[in-house]
């Protein structure tokens, strides 16, 4: 047997009754119910949405193909428009940007970025009061593709060739420390400004890497190789404005802050020294400008100022050299009044 109750309270316009149905009484469920005992003729039931219309479809439009490390959305949206509200939208896995509602409640919108290549499936189940419903949609990441103007002259004949190393992504501040060539002769390439990439070549085709995903990081990416070829990249982290260093290990890519006082990390210059630890010249900018450098001694890193700006401007255009006992020698501009 059904049952209900009748809840009378008085209002200044009269009497009324407000009516609660409870157990079976219809199809769904009565989720909360507060009493107010501030007077003894009134009563406050919530009563969240029960089960009217059900769910019957889920579709999610979106790319089926793409590149790593750019944000793509996916719009779902559920059938009918009329279904009972609220619903309850679970992305899995949980988007990486921006998700909402847009338009009407029954679409909804995730974005995702990826760094790893292949197949990535998302996960969606939409549920309200009725039933729940699931849906699937992969996209398959490629390598991001580079669109870098390499010029080589080749021997004999002593003929210049430019070649498209493909990528699309902007790039900032690469200076002449961003190509060196490994004991092959093949090259190597650091650049970024997004993120930070490590392009070289293997012997028969171009190949490409996130080292950094960032964001912004990568400007004035200076790269070196140590002793087996392995490549070494100090570069300026705009986000959190330090000097980075990042080294592959042979397996995967270490990457660590070095020196965050201030807005520092402007225009690295990186050398290795016989026993492969890194040495770096760098800039940093706050009230003015000066010049610094840092080391790993084996242990830790050791940072020091080389020359203050003293509200002039020192260090820029740097080079850094270590001579045959692993003393550093660095040039530098001083544009600072009555420089010369």
């Amino acid at each position: 047997m059904k049952k209900y109750v009748f809840i009378p309270f008085i209002t200044g316009l009269g009497l009324i009754f407000a009516l609660v149905l409870f157990l079976d009484a219809f199809s769904g469920h009565v989720r909360a119910r507060t009493n107010d005992d501030d007077s003894p003729f009134a009563a406050k039931t919530s009563i969240l949405q029960s089960c009217v219309v059900s769910l019957t479809a889920l579709t999610i439009d979106g790319p089926t193909s793409g590149t790593i490390g750019e944000a793509y959305a996916f719009t779902a949206t559920v059938s009918p428009p009329s279904a009972t509200l609220p619903l309850d939208y679970d992305w899995r896995p949980a988007p990486t940007g921006l998700s909402g509602t847009v338009l009407l409640p029954t679409t909804h919108v995730a974005t995702y970025t990826w760094h790893a290549v292949g197949p990535q499936t998302i996960t969606l189940t939409v549920s309200n009061a009725c039933n729940a419903i699931t849906q699937t949609h992969t996209i398959t990441l490629q390598p991001l593709r580079i669109f870098l103007p390499l010029v080589v002259r080749n021997y004999p004949p002593p003929t210049w060739h430019t070649q498209v190393v493909d990528a699309r992504r902007m790039f900032e501040d690469v200076t002449h420390r961003s190509l060196v060539l490994d004991s092959q002769g093949r090259p190597h390439v650091a650049v970024g400004y997004q993120e930070l990439y490590h392009i070289w070549h293997d012997g028969d085709a171009w190949q490409f890497e996130v080292v950094d995903p960032g964001p912004w990081v990568g400007r004035w990416a200076s790269l070196a190789l140590d002793s087996a070829d392995q490549p070494h990249v100090s570069y300026y982290d705009w986000e959190n404005t330090c000097l980075k260093y990042a080294r592959w290990d042979g397996a995967d890519w270490q990457t660590e802050s070095v020196d965050c006082e201030g807005n520092t990390g402007w225009e690295t210059i990186l050398v290795l020294d016989d026993d492969d630890h890194p040495h770096i010249s760098y800039t940093k900018v706050a009230n003015n400008k000066d010049l610094r450098y840092a080391h790993w001694d084996g242990a830790q890193w050791l940072v020091e100022t080389i020359e203050a700006g003293n509200d002039c401007m020192v260090g820029g255009d740097n080079s850094l050299a270590l001579d045959s006992a692993g003393r550093p020698h660095v040039s530098y501009n001083d544009s600072g009044p009555g420089a010369e």
